[in-house]
This record gives C-alpha cells, structure tokens and sequence, in this order.
C-alpha cells in the first residue's frame, strides 16, 4: 500500500516523526508532500530542499502560492499532479481543513488520478464560510472517502455538514517520548533564578492563549510563586507587559522567547505544574493543546482551561477549570502548590495517559489501521 501525506505541517521537522513510523511498517510506502517554503508566524523563512529522502520515506517539496498562509495557500497543480501519478499512491491523506483551496486542489488530483482521499480536520468552530468556502468544503466532501477528525467537536461539525462515510477521532500528531521525559534541570533552574513553585505555560504569547487569565491568577498567589513563560516569538507583548506590572507581578514573570521545539522539554522540566488557560473567540477554540501531552510526558501535573478540546485531551489525569475565571484558576494552581501527593499523583497520571493515547507510535499505529480499514 502506498500513501501519499500531504500538508504543510510537515515544514517542521518535529512532525516528521509520524512519516518515519509510518514508513516502518511492513508493506506500507510513504511519501510526503510539504511546501518548498514556508513563512511562520514570526516572519521566519522555512526553506526546504525540492527533493529528500529520510527513514525510509520520501519528501516532495513543492512550490506554493500564498506561502505561510494555512486557509489559501497552494501548491502549483502540475507539479503535485506530476508528483501524483509518478508516486502512484493508493491513498491521498491531506491534512487540510476541507474548504481551503489546497483541498479543492488536491480533491480534483485524487478523481484525475483515481486514488483514494482521505482528509484530516481540526475545525470545531461552525465558522462563517464564504460561498466559495462552502463549495468547496462540499465537492471536498463528495470526493473524500473517509474523515479523521482530530477532536470530538470537530466530527460533530463534519457530520453537521453533510459528509456521510466514516468518520475517525484521532490527533494529527503526538508526543515524541525519546525528547519529552522526565528530565534533570537542577542546573537551569538555578540559572534562570528559579527558587519557588513554578507555574509554566508553553505557546503563543496570545490574547486567546489566555495570557491574561494566567498572569491575573498568578496575582492571587503567594509571592512564592514564579511564572514561566516559553515561547517560539520573542517576547512577550506590550499588553501583557503593561497587565503584569499593573498586577505589580513583573519581578515575578520570567519570560524566554525564541525556543526551537526540541527545547521544549527541558523548560517544561523546569515547572511544579503546567497551565493551558485558552480562551474562546469567534473564530477560534482550542483544537487539542499539544503541549498538555508534552507536559504529562515529562510527569508534569497540567491545569488546562473548558476551551475546546481541552478537557477532551486531559480526561482525568489533569484539572480543568472554567475559561477566563482567573478565580478558579487560581484556586487549582494553589490547591496543588499546598498539597505535594496529589500533584505527583496527577503527574504519574498524565504520564500513564499520553504514553497510553498519545505518542506518535499510537497515532503512527491508529492511522494504519485506518489505512487498512480504507
């Protein structure tokens, strides 16, 4: 069986991790379809080579109109129709949401080429389409024969929406355990000045990250508590610079911008308890946090807030409370700071949950058997 991955995701070197698993399995071929470059959303420039070979599988690097751009972004159709019929794939799997003009493209190779599509989702927001979008999402529909949906939320809206074959709940990624374990940082903490109990949160420095919930929930707390701030941008933004020195916490924020991935981990060594305090717009919601899988991977107890998928990843082996209520979080985050065996327990918890649902090798697992299924 060969099967051809397409998405823009796999720009980052971390997610290449599923390809190569995959790319294990006796009798299954990969290949990958990833944009020749990229702009991330800190106006960096990803560039790869057109062509490449990795554990097992190959990597066609295409070129793309509307780079960096997730909702309209392209390849050039004759170069991923010749990349098609050469790779002679059994399936198509795209990882796009099912009303971008990507999909439209890559729907219309799949009839062309008489190859079977499968079609990834986040989307769990009934968002307000264009025209356009609509009919799109429905020829997308029409062509797919089957729908992973990466959380409940977003497979109630793909059946709202009319598609009527089958329909699987599973992550586009997980965890990488070989990189994301318990860890020694006793050195690092010293370095960065550490002494309390550590809050951490990993992500965006934005507004509906929840920031703002975090740093007012942190002003509620005794003074020995230090919050940790990790970021891929560079600093924080003004906003929240402006809130922490208002809730006179600013000696008591330490923020690290311009962490590459694989750094992750030993930062999220470095906290008591980690916190996904997403809030909800209209536009978006949490679609999975994959930094809560990261965290319980390393045995650190995770607070997340009710957005979304949240409470969906976290189960019983985290708290939750309601979004935007600083008051509530607050609460949480003291209730483990006073109290040493719950916060192991639901440290060992976490850990047992994302080694058990969420490692690349369960996903890599689950997506052949669907594969097989197809």
């Amino acid at each position: 069986m060969r099967v051809l991955l397409v998405s823009h995701a796999y720009v980052a070197e971390e997610n290449l991790r599923k390809p190569e698993l995959l790319a294990r399995y006796q009798n299954l071929e990969i290949g990958v379809v990833r944009p020749q470059q990229w702009w991330t959303a800190f106006k960096e420039r990803i560039k790869n080579e057109e062509l490449r070979m990795k554990d097992g599988f190959e990597i066609f690097s295409v070129p793309i109109f509307f780079s960096g751009n997730g909702g309209r972004y392209f390849y050039q159709p004759l170069k991923l129709y010749q990349i098609v019929r050469n790779f002679r794939p059994d399936i198509i799997h795209l990882e796009e949401e099912p009303w971008t003009p990507v999909a439209l493209e890559v729907a219309v190779i799949s009839i062309l080429s008489r190859v079977k599509l499968l079609i990834f989702t986040w989307e769990n927001l009934d968002l307000n389409l264009s025209f356009w979008q609509r009919a799109i999402e429905r020829f997308v529909f029409r062509t797919a024969k089957l729908v992973i949906a990466g959380n409940l939320e977003a497979k109630q809206r793909v059946q709202k929406h009319g598609f009527e074959g089958p329909i699987e709940v599973l992550p586009q990624f997980g965890v990488n355990t070989e990189e994301f374990k318990p860890l020694d940082v006793s050195g690092l903490k010293l370095n960065l000045g550490f002494s309390g109990f550590v809050v951490g949160f990993v992500g965006r420095l934005a507004e509906e990250k929840g920031v703002g919930t975090l740093l007012a929930a942190v002003a509620k707390l005794p003074q020995d508590v230090q919050l940790l701030l990790v970021s891929s941008g560079p600093k924080l933004p003004t906003e929240f610079e402006d809130l922490a020195k208002n809730l006179k916490i600013d000696d008591r924020v330490k923020v690290v911008g311009n962490v590459p991935h694989r750094d992750f981990p030993k930062y999220l060594n470095l906290m008591d308890v980690f916190v996904l305090p997403s809030l909800t717009t209209k536009t978006w919601k949490e679609q999975f946090g994959r930094v809560l899988i990261e965290a319980m991977a390393c045995k650190i107890p995770v607070i997340g807030s009710s957005s979304g998928a949240v409470p969906e990843v976290i189960g019983d082996a985290g708290l939750i409370f309601e979004e935007k209520n600083s008051e509530a979080l607050a609460s949480k985050i003291e209730s483990l700071r006073s109290n040493e065996p719950p916060r192991r327990e639901l440290a060992e918890k976490g850990y047992q949950r994302a080694l058990k649902n969420f490692t690349f090798e369960k996903i890599a697992e689950r997506t052949v058997e669907i594969y097989k299924m197809l």
